[in-house]
């Protein structure tokens, strides 16, 4: 990770510029998974500089400070409160475009990635034009070479959506290109002339299927979105059945519903309440309690009359 510099370097001895990337990473009270993500993007590959914009999110774990202390090289952009997904992806964003770097790569701050990660998305994004983002595939930290995300697709006939080859070892899948309909927010790369052509992520969503709306935007530019399963980070997600907050069931089942009213069939619409609110009963059916049930009934409210942060 390069000092943040608004001259461009150029590569040893070559005398052309360095293509410069731009990593715009989230922090809400993670502090201990930060360092570990800061630590890891200093060991990049040097054949690019690599630019790292932290926006916390109202961290009082001492996050913060510990980015000044360690980390100075980095540029720090501190809310007083949680804004969102969304809005946290636009700061950063916002800072890393007005530096003039050349790429976005917009990843959650408890990812790894493999040090020659660009060496391969980056190429891949020049020599296609036609793709508007490329991610990684996202192996999970905790069993390394089992599968979370070959980027995902979405089920039209009734507007659910899941991540391709998701518990798949890596030696089962094949390691050709794969056209997704979205990616994982976890972690793909854009060029900056695309960021600005798509515009921001929609503040609506403040969290949850955010990456799912941003990602059908760039397909509406008619360029595809791939995942690249040669290319490799990691992700701290676990492989078990997790419970789920009130908060967690209101913007995923809330989201889902915007979603499908923005992008989806009307005429799936009847199979869409079915698979979903099905989901959501069992997702609250988990370690039930009243305030789970509440937020169930006011993400299907809120949803259907298209009521967004």
């Amino acid at each position: 990770m390069k000092n943040r510099a608004s001259d461009m370097s150029t590569g040893s001895g070559t005398g052309r510029e360095i293509i410069s990337i731009g990593h715009v990473v989230l922090n809400w009270n993670n502090e201990k998974d930060l360092q570990e993500c800061l630590d890891n993007l200093r060991r990049l590959n040097d054949s690019f500089v690599h630019r790292v914009y932290v926006v916390d999110q109202g961290s009082t774990d001492g996050s913060v400070e510990r980015v000044q202390d360690v980390f100075p090289e980095v540029t720090l952009v501190c809310n007083s409160s949680n804004v969102g997904h969304s809005e946290g992806n636009n700061q950063g964003m916002a800072a890393a475009l007005s530096d003039g770097v050349d790429y976005l790569f917009f990843q959650d701050n408890d990812t790894t990635l493999d040090p020659a990660l660009f060496t391969l998305l980056v190429p891949f994004l020049d020599e296609n034009p036609d793709v508007g983002a490329v991610a990684p595939l996202v192996l999970l930290y905790d069993n390394p070479h089992v599968v979370w995300c070959n980027g995902g697709r979405i089920r039209w006939r009734d507007f659910g959506h899941e991540h391709i080859d998701e518990d798949r070892t890596v030696e089962e899948i094949a390691l050709s290109p794969v056209t997704c309909d979205f990616l994982s927010g976890c972690g793909f790369l854009v060029r900056a002339d695309t960021a600005r052509q798509v515009g921001p992520w929609n503040r609506r969503f403040f969290l949850y299927h955010n990456d799912v709306e941003y990602c059908l935007r760039i397909g509406g530019l008619g360029l595809r979105v791939v995942s690249l399963p040669a290319a490799r980070m990691w992700h701290k997600v676990s492989s078990t059945v997790r419970t789920y907050s009130p908060m967690m069931i209101y913007y995923k089942g809330r989201n889902k519903w915007l979603l499908m009213k923005e992008y989806g069939d009307r005429t799936s619409f009847a199979a869409f309440v079915w698979v979903h609110m099905t989901k959501a009963v069992r997702m609250v059916g988990q370690d039930f309690s009243l305030a789970k049930l509440k937020a169930l009934l006011k993400a299907a409210s809120h949803g259907v009359r298209g009521i967004g942060d």
